[in-house]
């Protein structure tokens, strides 16, 4: 039965968006199970923050690889290897018995993940004739989509009726499904074994992107530029970074094709791609803390909120899908845009009183304003980048999109932080200088002083305040950031 499998676009199509949702899932279920580890390995919020940096790092430094190996090896090999190894060390992660174990198996479970998204894409694009490349992609982007359409509730429903070890061995079963299907689907690619691998440049890349990711995974816990390490690795980044890109100089053989720089679509593709990393991750990030801290709503109502925007990028990919085929791909990714700006911009008129349904309204417009931006973006990238170039072209693409999705944790970070600080400072001044200006009523008035409880009062109510205040001013930020990549529209030529 399975001979039918083997080369069928459409089989091709759905186990690829079944290994892209093994990582989205993964990371979503993983981010509200935090709390749970965090107990039972008796850790601090530092030491378990680590399960998420070893990740993204082994992840950064692998997916740079991926272009060269399908090109040495095959590109189907390097997928399957992937997929087995994601979800073999997904399983030693939920069978870890202390956090040393648990962050091993992570660093190479993050390092096995690297071509579930890369080479999905690829595969795709080959797969498909160019008239049926973006619908193609579109339903791809629900695999992408589908980490925040289930993953929190999901992750939420295992830590609070299980426990947190199924968050990691629910990838076994799903694992094993996207393995046996692209065995027998998938056909091999043309392999070069004479390719020479561009090892200093690889060092060079690896080195500077594990440094600027601790960097910013680690900066705010440790202070930032105060401690001695970040400044390290901050120094260090940038030196590495500057001698990868000084390779492209002097080098004839680098670790990207130099043909990729050389086509404006693509270098379009990379610039967007950086800002819907810049642009997916930060709800994710404020949402729950909006909701827990400021609404008291409990995990599961959470889950559920968050859900809504998987479900209007459902919705964008699927209307995506049956117009990207007309072309159109730039005016498809600006409409996208301004539906995202329009969700933005009607979060920053709320307050504590906004309902659970306006909040899910608004996930759906935030949705589908990123399912229409990005299947547009992904089949512009490569209507004019040469087949041969695919495989170097889509490691490189999601590496920028990790690049984005790190810059914007950490922006986040750092902005709550000083807005916090800001707000807490401007308000608490208000507080006391409208007291002294009114300090004539008590000799006027029988008003008592304020006891220990009223005072803790408005403490509580000051920091809630500066808190949704930090939170509306990230949204305003959110809102006109596209407003700035406007301009690089002008890269996209037609073919």
């Amino acid at each position: 039965m399975f001979y039918k499998f083997k080369g069928n676009k459409n089989y091709i199509l759905f186990f690829a968006c079944v290994a892209t949702a093994l990582v989205t899932v993964d990371l979503a279920c993983i981010s509200v199970a935090l709390p749970k580890m965090l107990g039972y390995f008796s850790a601090s919020k530092i030491e378990i923050a680590w399960v998420i940096t070893v990740y993204s790092i082994s992840t950064a430094i692998c997916i740079p690889l991926l272009g060269y190996l399908s090109e040495k090896i095959g590109r189907k090999k390097i997928y399957l290897i992937g997929i087995f190894g994601f979800s073999f060390f997904s399983a030693l992660s939920g069978l870890s018995q202390n956090l040393d174990q648990l962050l091993i198996f992570r660093t190479l479970q993050g390092a096995f993940s690297a071509p579930l998204v890369a080479s999905s894409q690829s595969i795709i694009i080959d797969a498909f004739p160019e008239k049926e490349r973006g619908k193609a992609l579109s339903w791809w982007t629900l695999g992408l989509l589908i980490g925040p359409l289930i993953g929190p509730t999901l992750g939420g429903y295992f830590t609070e009726y299980y426990n947190w070890r199924w968050v990691f061995l629910i990838n076994v079963p799903i694992g094993i499904i996207a393995f046996i299907g692209s065995y027998f689907c998938l056909n091999n690619n043309e392999i070069n074994k004479d390719i020479k691998f561009a090892f200093l440049s690889f060092i060079f890349l690896a080195l500077g992107a594990s440094c600027l990711q601790i960097v910013l995974d680690r900066g705010q816990i440790l202070d930032w530029f105060a401690s001695n390490l970040i400044t390290n690795l901050t120094i260090a980044s940038i030196l590495f970074i500057f001698m990868f890109l000084l390779q492209y100089f002097i080098k004839s053989k680098t670790l990207f094709p130099k043909e990729l720089f050389k086509d404006s679509n693509y270098i379009g593709g990379l610039i967007f791609i950086f800002l819907f990393g810049l642009l997916l991750v930060p709800p994710f990030i404020l949402m729950p803390d909006f909701l827990s801290n400021l609404g008291g709503y409990p995990i599961d109502k959470i889950g559920i909120i968050l859900t809504t925007s998987g479900i209007g990028g459902m919705t964008g990919t699927l209307i995506a899908s049956r117009i990207l085929s007309f072309g159109y791909f730039k005016t498809i990714m600006i409409v996208g845009l301004f539906i995202y700006m329009i969700g933005q911009f009607y979060m920053t008129a709320w307050n504590t009183e906004v309902t659970m349904q306006m909040m899910m309204v608004n996930g759906i417009i935030r949705g589908i304003g990123i399912g229409l931006f990005y299947p547009a973006l992904a089949t512009i990238t490569y209507v004019t980048l040469p087949p041969q170039f695919r495989d170097h072209g889509a490691s490189l693409y999601q590496f920028i999109r990790n690049a984005g999705s790190a810059v914007a944790i950490a922006i986040i970070v750092i902005l709550m932080d000083r807005f916090n600080k800001i707000n807490m400072s401007e308000l608490s001044y208000r507080v006391i200088d409208t007291y002294n200006k009114n300090e004539g009523l008590l000799n006027s008035y029988n008003i008592y002083p304020l006891t220990s409880n009223d005072t803790n009062l408005y403490l509580n109510l000051i920091t809630e305040e500066s808190h949704l205040i930090s939170f509306i001013n990230i949204m305003v930020l959110l809102t006109y950031l596209p407003l700035l990549f406007f301009p690089f529209f002008l890269l996209f030529k037609n073919k």
